[in-house]
């Protein structure tokens, strides 16, 4: 995935308003992350899937893709703050 200046302030601003994060703080917490928690991530925030297409490369439900795609974020929130 390409992860350019643009899509990381997009997922920053997502991660949190309030807080202007670091693009490297950002890519480091991504790096903490269980792979599967990136690849949601990727998917949602970096490629704009939808969560009906995520769940149907995952395998999953869209409302099943919609709450780990939340609960990745919510990791990447605790390593960021």
């Amino acid at each position: 995935v390409d992860v350019d200046e643009g899509k990381l302030s997009d997922l920053a601003a997502d991660v949190d308003d309030d807080l202007h994060i670091d693009s490297q703080i950002l890519v480091d917490a991504l790096n903490q992350l269980e792979y599967e928690h990136v690849e949601l991530i990727e998917l949602r925030f970096f490629e704009k899937r939808s969560f009906s297409e995520i769940g149907k490369l995952m395998g999953l439900k869209e409302d099943a893709a919609k709450m780990r795609v939340y609960r990745a974020l919510n990791k990447l929130k605790a390593l960021v703050q």
